[in-house]
């Protein structure tokens, strides 16, 4: 399937934070319910629901949690995040990763088009070995012809789930959401920079963050 000029065309707002690594992670039933509050109105513009996925393994035994379709809402929330009122078995879990989709990834494969609000978090501590000077790293896109006030609520939004996690770093850029290679296929895709093309190449917890440790055109927000 060729793929849809949206993909490479259609501009987005993104933000990035560089949590604190003091504070409660994200993945904690109290803290993602704080941020999927500040979430709610940025995808409520989108032209369908949204969709979590969420990658675990498990710490005594090989392999990783499996979890099936889910939507973004309180049931959705309670059943990968750690410490949840119906979670009883996340204390064997390792969290790596988490995305937000809206409308969900199979909705935008069928439909031959990006989301229009991405949402992803990171687990810098799965990764890296050393002793971390941020985590997590959490980014945030927005379509920019999603509304005429669309940066002014991205970066409210932006700012107050900052303020949650702490953030060490806060930056921002205007991108596509991804870059053409060759005559059909993407590279440099939004949703696959949390695990490789933003930062340069190198230890990135060797110093306090800044925008010179990330590839490409970023900005303080």
């Amino acid at each position: 399937m060729t793929r849809n000029a949206s993909w490479t065309n259609r501009l987005y707002r993104c933000s990035l934070l560089l949590g604190s690594q003091d504070a409660m992670p994200v993945w904690y039933w109290e803290q993602w319910r704080k941020i999927a509050r500040e979430l709610d109105p940025l995808l409520a513009l989108a032209r369908g629901p949204a969709g979590t996925s969420s990658t675990q393994r498990y710490i005594n035994k090989k392999g990783y949690v499996p979890f099936r379709r889910m939507g973004f809402g309180d049931k959705a929330h309670r059943k990968w995040t750690h410490g949840s009122p119906t979670n009883t078995e996340s204390t064997n879990w390792c969290f790596l990763s988490a995305e937000v989709w809206a409308p969900t990834r199979g909705v935008c494969s069928d439909q031959n088009q990006p989301p229009d609000v991405f949402f992803g978090v990171r687990n810098e501590r799965h990764a890296e070995k050393e002793s971390l000077k941020f985590n997590p790293v959490l980014l945030l896109a927005a379509a920019a012809d999603l509304s005429s006030d669309i940066e002014v609520l991205s970066v409210e939004v932006t700012e107050r789930i900052g303020k949650i996690v702490g953030a060490k770093l806060q930056g921002c850029t205007v991108r596509p959401w991804a870059r053409p290679y060759g005559s059909e296929m993407l590279t440099d895709a939004i949703g696959d920079a949390l695990y490789v093309g933003l930062f340069k190449v190198g230890p990135r917890h060797a110093e306090e963050p800044s925008l010179a440790m990330l590839e490409g055109d970023w900005h303080a927000a």
